[in-house]
């Protein structure tokens, strides 16, 4: 809204002056006090969405702290599944690589599981990707996440992937990205390239998918527990409450 001064009579010429200098003055200040806050909304905005999607701009060198898990010590990996196959509980999760509230489940609860469940034989966690849930780059990264499953990293890369999260689509998980965080975790490059370029996993992850649309699937991250359903990034002690639970029911 703009301020426009009012006069009553007619200034004499030094009140002109010092009239212009007053409206100058005037003027400026509020283009200053306007110019602040644009300045604080637009650092309010970044702040905001930051918070929101805990996450900044990609970048393909990082590496999370969590990849420093010595996995083939403590989880027996095999594939895209970790534990004792004959473990009494059974997670299956559904999740996307680019869903925020898959990298929030996998950055606040999935070590958690590990640790106190998968670690000690009590669960057995396999992952499903969902295809191209939110987009091609969802069924791309999944493709290369089970192409680093051969040489026996598919977490690590499932790390690498989460942690480099960006916004949907945007090139977060390009080709050109995925071939570097599989060089950042020294796999066998010729390896790697063979198997993403020739799509050795479309059709496994097509049917990820599928599985998920079967089992009444419907958003990520969802997780099948011996029977029972937890929809969404929820806190570690919903999951250690079903977990126990099942433990205590015998299945």
């Amino acid at each position: 809204m703009d301020i426009q001064p009012t006069y009553e009579g007619q200034p004499s010429a030094q009140g002109t002056n010092k009239t212009v200098w007053w409206v100058v003055g005037a003027g400026c200040a509020l283009a200053l006090c306007f110019c602040l806050i644009l300045s604080g909304l637009g650092i309010y905005s970044v702040y905001n969405s930051s918070a929101l999607t805990g996450f900044g701009p990609p970048t393909a060198t990082a590496i999370p702290p969590v990849t420093s898990v010595d996995y083939h010590t403590h989880f027996r990996p095999k594939g895209a599944s970790l534990g004792d196959p004959n473990a009494p509980v059974k997670i299956e999760i559904y999740s996307d690589f680019q869903c925020p509230y898959c990298r929030f489940f996998w950055r606040d609860t999935e070590e958690l599981i590990f640790k106190n469940y998968v670690a000690t034989g009590k669960v057995y966690f396999t992952y499903h990707s969902m295809g191209a849930f939110i987009g091609d780059e969802s069924a791309k990264a999944a493709e290369a996440a089970y192409c680093a499953g051969d040489q026996e990293k598919f977490w690590e890369y499932h790390d690498i992937l989460f942690a480099n999260q960006g916004a949907e689509n945007s090139g977060a998980f390009s080709d050109e990205n995925l071939a570097g965080f599989a060089q950042k975790l020294n796999l066998d490059m010729t390896a790697f390239n063979t198997c993403f370029s020739g799509k050795k996993y479309a059709e496994r992850v097509k049917k990820d998918r599928e599985d998920a649309t079967a089992a009444g699937v419907k958003a990520t991250p969802t997780f099948l527990i011996n029977g029972t359903t937890i929809e969404g990034s929820q806190p570690y002690e919903n999951f250690k409450k079903v977990i126990d639970d099942t433990l205590i029911g015998g299945g």
